[in-house]
Protein backbone atom coordinates (compact mmCIF):
# COMPACT_ATOMS: atom_id res chain seq x y z
CA UNK A 1 0.00 0.00 0.00
CA UNK A 2 1.27 3.43 -0.97
CA UNK A 3 0.36 6.57 0.99
CA UNK A 4 0.19 10.01 -0.57
CA UNK A 5 0.42 12.33 2.42
CA UNK A 6 -0.42 16.04 2.42
CA UNK A 7 0.62 18.02 5.49
CA UNK A 8 -0.91 21.49 5.78
CA UNK A 9 -0.52 24.38 8.20
CA UNK A 10 -3.68 26.48 8.34
CA UNK A 11 -3.77 30.06 9.61
CA UNK A 12 -6.09 30.55 12.58
CA UNK A 13 -8.58 32.94 10.87
CA UNK A 14 -9.50 30.41 8.16
CA UNK A 15 -9.48 27.11 10.08
CA UNK A 16 -13.25 26.72 10.33
CA UNK A 17 -13.89 27.60 6.67
CA UNK A 18 -10.96 25.44 5.53
CA UNK A 19 -12.19 22.40 7.49
CA UNK A 20 -15.65 22.73 5.97
CA UNK A 21 -14.22 23.16 2.46
CA UNK A 22 -11.97 20.12 2.88
CA UNK A 23 -14.87 17.91 3.98
CA UNK A 24 -17.36 19.13 1.40
CA UNK A 25 -15.19 19.79 -1.65
CA UNK A 26 -11.48 19.08 -1.68
CA UNK A 27 -11.28 15.58 -0.21
CA UNK A 28 -14.26 14.37 -2.30
CA UNK A 29 -12.57 15.80 -5.42
CA UNK A 30 -9.37 13.86 -4.67
CA UNK A 31 -11.28 10.65 -3.99
CA UNK A 32 -13.29 11.07 -7.21
CA UNK A 33 -10.08 10.82 -9.24
CA UNK A 34 -10.20 7.07 -8.61
CA UNK A 35 -6.53 7.00 -7.65
CA UNK A 36 -7.08 6.26 -3.96
CA UNK A 37 -9.07 3.65 -2.07
CA UNK A 38 -9.42 5.41 1.27
CA UNK A 39 -8.02 8.24 3.35
CA UNK A 40 -7.26 9.19 6.92
CA UNK A 41 -7.29 12.77 8.21
CA UNK A 42 -5.42 13.72 11.38
CA UNK A 43 -4.57 16.83 13.36
CA UNK A 44 -0.99 17.08 14.56
CA UNK A 45 -0.73 17.48 18.32
CA UNK A 46 1.99 19.04 20.43
CA UNK A 47 2.78 21.66 17.79
CA UNK A 48 3.01 25.42 18.08
CA UNK A 49 -0.55 26.60 17.47
CA UNK A 50 0.11 30.30 17.98
CA UNK A 51 -0.47 31.03 14.29
CA UNK A 52 -2.65 28.09 13.27
CA UNK A 53 -3.05 24.33 13.26
CA UNK A 54 -1.39 21.55 11.29
CA UNK A 55 -3.24 18.67 9.67
CA UNK A 56 -2.20 15.67 7.59
CA UNK A 57 -4.34 13.72 5.16
CA UNK A 58 -3.12 10.32 4.06
CA UNK A 59 -4.59 8.95 0.86
CA UNK A 60 -4.09 5.21 0.35
CA UNK A 61 -3.35 3.89 -3.14
CA UNK A 62 -2.90 0.26 -4.18
CA UNK A 63 0.23 1.07 -6.21
CA UNK A 64 2.80 3.74 -6.93
CA UNK A 65 1.37 3.89 -10.45
CA UNK A 66 -1.89 5.26 -9.04
CA UNK A 67 -0.03 7.97 -7.11
CA UNK A 68 1.94 8.89 -10.24
CA UNK A 69 -1.30 9.06 -12.20
CA UNK A 70 -2.76 11.41 -9.59
CA UNK A 71 0.33 13.61 -9.64
CA UNK A 72 0.47 13.72 -13.44
CA UNK A 73 -3.23 14.23 -14.14
CA UNK A 74 -4.79 15.99 -11.15
CA UNK A 75 -2.32 17.44 -8.64
CA UNK A 76 -1.45 20.67 -10.47
CA UNK A 77 -5.05 21.71 -11.03
CA UNK A 78 -6.04 20.95 -7.43
CA UNK A 79 -3.00 22.84 -6.14
CA UNK A 80 -3.90 25.88 -8.25
CA UNK A 81 -7.41 25.82 -6.79
CA UNK A 82 -5.95 25.80 -3.27
CA UNK A 83 -3.68 28.74 -4.03
CA UNK A 84 -6.53 30.78 -5.49
CA UNK A 85 -8.86 30.06 -2.58
CA UNK A 86 -6.49 30.27 0.41
CA UNK A 87 -3.30 31.97 -0.79
CA UNK A 88 -0.59 32.21 1.87
CA UNK A 89 -2.99 31.36 4.69
CA UNK A 90 -2.43 27.68 3.94
CA UNK A 91 1.02 26.17 3.49
CA UNK A 92 1.35 22.53 2.54
CA UNK A 93 3.68 19.88 1.21
CA UNK A 94 3.21 16.31 0.04
CA UNK A 95 5.17 13.13 0.58
CA UNK A 96 4.83 9.60 -0.75
CA UNK A 97 5.33 6.67 1.62
CA UNK A 98 5.04 2.90 1.54
CA UNK A 99 3.47 0.82 4.27
CA UNK A 100 6.04 -1.49 5.86
CA UNK A 101 4.82 -4.53 7.75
Amino acid sequence: MIIYNITSHIATPIISDWLQWMKAEHIPAIMQTGCFEQYQWVELLETDESEGKTYAIQFYAPSIAQVKRFRNEFERLLHEEIQQKWGQQMLSFSTVMQVVH
